[in-house]
C-alpha cells in the first residue's frame, strides 16, 4: 500500500502488522510456498474530508488563515469537491452546492442564481474567491475550478476584512483546486435538460524539485436547451490555477475567464395590487419571455495568495484580485420591476428592455502579518492587515427611440406568452460613461487566545468608505466592525461558543427604475449574537446554533405620480435556529443535512406601518436531508429532499405554498479497457413537482418558477 502522506513509519507498521497476522493463521508449509510480490495499489481520497465525504474538517478564519471548523465560534460549513460534482447542476451548479446547509435557500432563476443565507438575500457579487472579494457577480457561477465551498452564516467583516458587497446573512468562498502529488487527466461529458450537451477537462500536474510547482488547468464548455421551455443556456469557462510552495514560502496564481449566454430566460413574478388570492403554481416548464430575449456576459479574472515565513513563527502574507465582469448585451425583462401578475386568473404585465453594455472593474488588495506568542499557559494567535478595495461601474449612451416597452396583458401564467415576438426597441448606443465608483480603505486586527480548554476571539476592522454616482451623490463615512467569540472545549470532541459578529455597508447607488436612480443611499451595520454547541460522535458530526441578525431594510415606496422610490426604512430582525448533520451512520450510509427555524419580521418602520410585519420573502421552516447508500467502492446511490416552508409576501398579505422536491442519484466505477470511468445519473426534481421558490430582499416579496423535472447523465473518464 503506498501512503500519498508518505508515511513511512506507518506504512512499515502496517505491513508489519499484516505479515504477522499472516504468519499467525497459515500453517508453516505455506509460508514457504505462497511468498510473492503485490502489484502497487494507490488510495487517493481527501486527508481533509469527515466521514462520508460531504464535508471536510477545515475552513478559513478569515485573516487568521484556516483552522477546523471545531474550533471557529461560528457556524461553518465547507463543502468538498465530493459535494461539488454530486450536485453539479449545469443552470444553477453553485446554488446546488450551498443549499445542502438549512442556512441557504435557492431563489435561482434563469441568467439569476440568487440565493439567502439565513433568510437574507444574497447573489454572486458577495462571493470570495480564495478569500479575495468581488471576483463574481450575479450571472449564473461555474463551480468547476472549486476544490472546496465555505460558507459562514452570519456577517463577520471583524476577521474577515474589506469587501464592497459583504452579505449580511453570511460570505461564501470558493477554494481553487490546485494540483495534487499525483497527475490528474479527466474528462467527463454531460446531458442535461432537453438538449444541453458538455465537455468538462480537469488536468493537474506537480513538477520542479522536491514537485515544489503544481498547475491545475479547469475547462468546461456546456450548451444547448434547459428544461425551461425555449430557454437556452452556454457557459464556457477556462481556469488556470498555479501554485509554489517550499520551506518559508506558499505562493497561488489563479486566473480565468468566463462566458454566459442565456436566451429567452424566465423571469420572475410579483403580485399586483389587484390580486386578492394567491394563486397556485403554474406548470414549471412554461417560459414568458419574448422570442429574441437574451443576456450575454463573461468576467475576466485573476487572484494572488502569498505567504512568507519572516520568523519561527512570524508569516508575512498578501491577497490580491482583479476582476472585468461586462455585460455586453442585454434584452432583457426590467430587473428591478418583475412581471406583474395584475389579475386572479394569472394575467401578467411585462416590461422588455434593450439596455447598453454594462461593464465593471473590481479591485483589492490586502497585505499583513500574523505570528504566534505564547507566555506561559497563553497562546496568542495574532494577525494585523491592511486592505484597499474599488469598483467602477459604467453605462453606455444612448440616442433616440425608447428603452423599454410595456405590454398591459403579455400572457398568463398559466397559458404562457401571447406576444411572442422581440419589440421593436430603436436605440442606438455609443461609448460609455463611469457611471458610479466606491472605494474602501481598511484595517483589521485580530488575536485568537488559547488557554486550557478555552479560546477567546477578538477581531476589529475599521474601515472609510467613498462612494460616488457621478454627477448625482457622493457619501463619505468611517466606521468599525467589531468580532468576538469565546469557545470552550471540554473535550476534544465537543465545543460549545457564544459570538458577535458586525458588518458594514457603505452607501449603495439606486439602480434604474425609481424615481431617485443614482442617488445614494445611507451606509448602514449588520450585527449578530450567537451561541451554540458542536459535537463529533462516532463517525457524525453534529451542530446546533441559536442566533439573531439586525440589518437595515430599504423600502419601495409607490408615488402618486411617476416611478417610486427606493429608500432605507427601518430595520428587519432574524431569530433563528439551526441544527447541522453529517457524517456516516454506518459503513454504507452518509448523511448530510438538517433544518432551520427563522423568525423574521420588520421593527422601525415609517411611522410604524409595518412593524411586526413578517419580513417578505423569507419562510419559517427550511430543512435539507441527503442520504447516500454505498453497498461496495463502485456504487452508490444517494437522495435528497429540500423543504421550503411557507412565506408571507406583500406585507402578509399573501402566503406562498411550502414545498418540498426530491432529487435522486447514482454512479457506477467501471473500466473500459484500462480507463477507470465513473458513470452518473442525476434527476432533479424527480416527482416534477410544480412550486413557487419566495425570494427575500425586495420590497414585497418576488415569485420564482422552480426548477422542473431534470435529468442529468454524465460519464467521467480518468485518462
Amino acid at each position: 500500500v503506498y501512503l500519498m502522506n508518505g508515511n513511512k513509519k506507518f506504512l512499515a507498521m502496517a505491513v508489519l502488522c499484516a505479515v504477522a497476522s499472516v504468519g499467525f493463521v497459515l500453517p508453516a508449509a505455506a509460508e514457504e510456498t505462497m511468498t510473492h510480490d503485490l502489484d502497487e495499489v494507490i488510495v487517493e481520497a481527501d486527508r481533509d474530508a469527515l466521514p462520508g465525504g460531504y464535508i471536510t474538517s477545515i475552513s478559513s478564519n478569515g485573516i487568521l488563515g484556516k483552522g477546523s471548523i471545531m474550533d471557529i465560534p461560528f457556524s461553518k460549513t465547507s463543502f468538498s469537491n465530493k459535494t461539488i460534482e454530486q450536485f453539479n447542476d449545469p443552470t444553477a451548479p453553485l446554488t446546488s452546492v450551498l443549499i445542502n446547509t438549512p442556512s441557504v435557500r435557492s431563489s435561482s432563476y434563469g441568467l439569476y442564481n440568487d440565493f439567502s443565507i439565513r433568510g437574507i438575500h444574497t447573489t454572486g457579487y458577495a462571493l470570495y474567491v480564495n478569500g479575495v472579494p468581488g471576483m463574481f457577480t450575479q450571472s449564473t457561477i461555474p463551480t468547476n475550478f472549486a476544490e472546496r465551498i465555505e460558507v459562514n452564516a452570519g456577517p463577520n467583516m471583524g476577521i474577515e476584512g474589506t469587501t464592497l458587497n459583504e452579505s449580511a446573512g453570511g460570505m461564501v468562498n470558493m477554494v481553487s483546486k490546485k494540483a495534487t502529488d499525483k497527475p490528474i487527466n479527466r474528462i467527463t461529458q454531460i446531458f442535461s435538460g432537453k438538449s444541453t450537451y458538455g465537455q468538462i477537462i480537469d488536468i493537474g500536474q506537480r513538477f520542479g524539485k522536491n514537485k515544489s510547482w503544481g498547475l491545475r488547468i479547469n475547462a468546461e464548455n456546456i450548451s444547448g436547451k434547459t428544461s425551461v421551455d425555449n430557454e437556452e443556456l452556454t457557459n464556457r469557462d477556462i481556469f488556470i490555477n498555479l501554485d509554489h510552495r517550499d520551506e518559508n514560502s506558499t505562493s497561488n496564481l489563479f486566473a480565468g475567464y468566463r462566458q454566459s449566454k442565456i436566451k429567452n430566460p424566465r423571469g420572475a413574478f410579483q403580485l399586483g395590487p389587484n390580486v386578492t388570492a394567491m394563486p397556485s403554481a403554474p406548470k414549471n416548464t412554461l417560459n414568458y419571455g419574448y422570442d429574441g430575449q437574451e443576456a450575454a456576459l463573461d468576467t475576466w479574472m485573476v487572484t494572488l495568495n502569498h505567504e512568507q515565513k519572516i520568523g519561527k513563527d512570524v508569516v508575512a502574507f498578501f491577497n490580491g484580485g482583479y476582476s472585468r465582469y461586462d455585460l455586453y448585451k442585454n434584452i432583457t425583462w426590467r430587473a428591478v420591476d418583475p412581471y406583474i401578475i395584475t389579475s386572479n386568473d394569472g394575467t401578467f404585465t411585462a416590461h422588455s428592455d434593450r439596455d447598453g453594455g454594462f461593464p465593471m472593474d473590481s479591485y483589492y488588495l490586502q497585505t499583513g502579518i500574523k505570528g504566534k506568542i505564547t507566555t506561559g499557559t497563553v497562546t496568542h494567535n495574532l494577525a494585523g492587515t491592511v486592505d484597499r478595495m474599488w469598483k467602477y461601474g459604467y453605462s453606455q449612451y444612448s440616442n433616440g427611440g425608447p428603452n423599454m416597452v410595456d405590454t398591459p396583458n403579455a400572457g398568463n401564467i398559466y397559458e404562457g406568452r401571447y406576444d411572442g415576438k422581440i419589440p421593436n426597441l430603436n436605440i442606438n448606443h455609443n461609448g460609455f460613461y463611469r457611471s458610479n465608483r466606491t472605494n474602501y480603505w481598511g484595517w483589521t486586527l485580530a488575536d485568537n487566545i488559547e488557554f486550557g480548554k478555552a479560546t477567546v476571539l477578538l477581531g476589529l476592522h475599521g474601515h472609510h468608505t467613498d462612494t460616488q454616482s457621478y454627477g448625482k451623490d457622493s457619501v463619505k463615512s468611517n466606521d468599525t466592525s467589531p468580532t468576538y467569540g469565546i469557545m470552550y472545549k471540554p473535550t476534544d470532541k465537543l465545543s460549545v461558543y457564544a459570538s458577535h459578529s458586525e458588518s458594514f455597508a457603505a452607501g449603495s447607488v439606486v439602480g434604474s427604475g425609481y424615481k431617485n436612480t443614482d442617488a445614494i443611499l445611507d451606509p448602514a451595520k449588520t450585527k449578530q449574537n450567537e451561541v451554540g454547541v458542536k459535537y463529533q460522535a462516532g463517525q457524525m458530526t453534529t451542530s446546533l446554533s441559536f442566533f439573531e441578525i439586525t440589518k437595515a431594510s430599504q423600502k419601495v415606496q409607490p408615488q402618486p405620480v411617476g416611478l417610486p422610490l427606493l429608500t432605507n426604512d427601518g430595520e428587519n430582525t432574524y431569530k433563528g435556529i439551526e441544527l447541522a448533520v453529517n457524517g456516516k451512520i454506518s459503513d454504507k450510509w452518509a448523511l448530510m443535512g438538517g433544518f432551520m427555524y427563522l423568525d423574521a419580521e420588520q421593527k422601525k418602520t415609517k411611522n410604524g406601518d409595518l412593524d411586526g410585519i413578517a419580513v417578505n420573502g423569507v419562510a419559517k421552516w427550511n430543512a435539507v436531508l441527503t442520504a447516500e447508500y454505498a453497498p461496495d467502492k463502485s456504487t452508490s446511490f444517494w437522495g435528497r429532499g429540500v423543504y421550503t416552508g411557507n412565506a408571507k409576501i406583500n406585507n402578509e398579505k399573501f402566503t406562498v405554498p411550502s414545498s418540498l422536491v426530491f432529487d435522486l442519484g447514482a454512479s457506477y466505477k467501471t473500466k473500459l479497457g484500462t480507463t477507470p470511468v465513473t458513470v452518473s445519473a442525476t434527476c432533479y426534481n424527480v416527482l416534477n413537482k410544480d412550486y413557487w421558490l419566495p425570494q427575500g430582499g425586495y420590497s414585497s416579496g418576488n415569485l420564482a418558477i422552480g426548477t422542473p423535472r431534470t435529468l442529468m447523465l454524465s460519464a467521467q473518464f480518468e485518462l
